[in-house]
């Protein structure tokens, strides 16, 4: 995480269970709602601009899925992408739910 434009960088903690390494591919921040992705279906969340992240929970079905990308709009919505066609649309609050046959 950086507060000065890229001068300089801290190490920040992601919730993981023990003993599991995380590859996290991408990570988008506007303002102070962060979104990073990675493999097994690893969807992380921040409120306060990357400080600190929350593992969102994604449907089992698509758990298996790799996220490779996550992209916001300044209004705070956007799209997690993955493999297998994989698409997830996130809002400020987390998932958006989708209904039956999306």
């Amino acid at each position: 995480r950086t507060t000065d434009g890229g001068e300089s960088w801290e190490t920040q903690e992601i919730p993981t269970p023990p003993g599991l390494f995380l590859s996290l591919y991408d990570v988008d921040v506007e303002r102070q709602l962060g979104w990073a992705v990675g493999d097994s279906g690893v969807l992380l969340r921040s409120s306060n601009g990357g400080a600190t992240w929350a593992r969102v929970d994604v449907p089992i079905s698509m758990a298996a899925n790799w996220l490779r990308s996550v992209s916001l709009t300044p209004g705070g919505f956007g799209f997690a992408v993955g493999s297998e066609g994989l698409i997830l649309p996130i809002a400020h609050e987390g998932l958006v739910e989708r209904g039956p046959g999306h």
